[in-house]
């Protein structure tokens, strides 16, 4: 843009050395239309900035490590009476980088609306947060400039782990391992005499044990009774989320999601108690609904960087 203004007044200079040089009619020609020329062009970029509205969206607030992210920058327009170009300078950063990056972009308006997609590798797990710092609005020959506000500026999206049923978390006996509990399942039956879950007709391979004598003899029907699964709400996972390999960390984020879902599978309500650089904070997780929320809880805290727990927490 500054070497468009120095060419430019160098332009105008020569047009005013014909004129003094020339008294004629055609070089007075010149220098109005040099003059005339920005004086339009400013004009229209003054019309056209009024009505111009700058958007940046996603997908989505959450995708899986390994798939990427889609930005999308919206800039919608009135009608307008000559092409304009627009910048737009953006910041990004991931959470596991230490460096913000900037990078700009450059359209071409016409009028109506104009959609632009940025596509950012999401190769490790964390958080990636996009802000659009600045836009400027150009005349045709980029003699111009002005800058214009945005509506909605920033996202913020959460890279999270997949999880995995068979990730190598084997031999948990969950109702074996059970202990004694008020609370039962009421989607899946169990080994608890105490409470009954179900009754229902004699399928073959039911333990006579379990047969229900008294409705049986009011049937005429060999009936069944169904224990209940007790729910254990004292399970705790303590992450401990310290600075290593950015491999290592997605390694970790994946085993803990996929223990969380284990224990959620078998109806088993957890706490997860994260160490991370803010501190130590504690998740309750009932249900699948509350995964997604402590997983971006726990990937946006800052990781421990001194080794020493007992300097991070205070027991006293």
């Amino acid at each position: 843009m500054i070497k468009v203004k120095i060419l430019y007044i160098a332009i105008l200079l020569e047009i005013l050395l014909l004129n003094v040089m020339y008294v004629r009619f055609w070089p007075l020609w010149l220098l109005i239309m040099a003059l005339l020329i920005p004086f339009c062009l400013k004009v229209c970029q003054l019309m056209v900035s009024k009505g111009v509205e700058v958007r940046m969206a996603c997908d989505g607030e959450t995708v899986y490590k390994g798939v990427g992210a889609n930005i999308y920058i919206n800039i919608k327009m009135g009608k307008m009476p000559l092409a304009h170009r627009v910048k737009i300078k953006y910041r990004y950063k991931f959470s596991y980088e230490d460096e913000e990056k900037r990078e700009s972009l450059y359209a071409f308006l016409t009028g109506g609306e104009l959609n632009m997609k940025i596509f950012k590798e999401c190769d490790h797990i964390g958080v990636l947060n996009m802000e659009i710092e600045k836009v400027y609005i150009y005349d045709m020959i980029f003699l111009f400039s002005k800058k214009i506000s945005c509506k909605s500026n920033a996202v913020r999206i959460n890279v999270v782990p997949r999880h995995y049923q068979n990730s190598g978390i084997k031999g948990i006996n969950i109702v074996k391992d059970m202990i004694d509990s008020d609370k039962f399942s009421d989607k899946k039956p169990g080994d608890d005499p105490s409470e009954v879950f179900d009754i229902r007709e004699y399928k073959a391979g039911d333990r006579l044990n379990s047969i229900h004598w008294k409705l049986t003899s009011k049937t005429d029907t060999l009936m069944v009774k169904e224990f209940s699964l007790p729910i254990n709400d004292n399970d705790v996972i303590i992450f401990d989320n310290h600075r290593c390999d950015l491999k290592k960390m997605d390694i970790m984020y994946e085993g803990l999601i996929s223990l969380v879902y284990l224990m959620l599978l078998n109806e088993r309500e957890i706490t997860v108690i994260c160490l991370s650089g803010d501190g130590v904070e504690a998740f309750e997780v009932s249900g699948y609904e509350d995964v997604d929320i402590f997983i971006g809880e726990i990937i946006s805290k800052p990781p421990v960087r001194n080794k020493d727990i007992l300097e991070l927490t205070d027991f006293t």
